[in-house]
């Protein structure tokens, strides 16, 4: 009877250490992925290149309400002058 103990108690250990020796292969197998992982974006990262520096705007630029509004008043205003002399020249045209 005690050697059927210690033949289970061994055969138990035996499990134990192929079951942390299949758990130790894939955590080397793992880190060395993330290492891997990690040394490739290290290397895209210097890869990365600054063209411009980002501004802040100094002042806006669009819409310019002012120039838009002078600017409607003008061609309205010489549309209304065209349109007069238009009127005028078909009312002299007349007599």
């Amino acid at each position: 009877m005690p050697q059927d103990k210690l033949n289970n108690v061994a055969l138990e250990f035996q499990s134990l250490a192929l079951e942390f020796g299949f758990a130790e292969d894939v955590y080397k197998a793992a880190l060395k992925a993330v290492e891997t992982t990690r040394i490739e974006m290290s290397r895209r990262i210097k890869q990365l290149v600054v063209i411009q520096s980002p501004r802040v705007p100094e002042a806006r630029e669009y819409p310019k309400k002012g120039y838009n509004i002078f600017t409607i008043f003008i061609v309205l205003t010489l549309l209304y002058r065209l349109s007069g002399l238009i009127r005028m020249i078909v009312s002299e045209s007349r007599y």
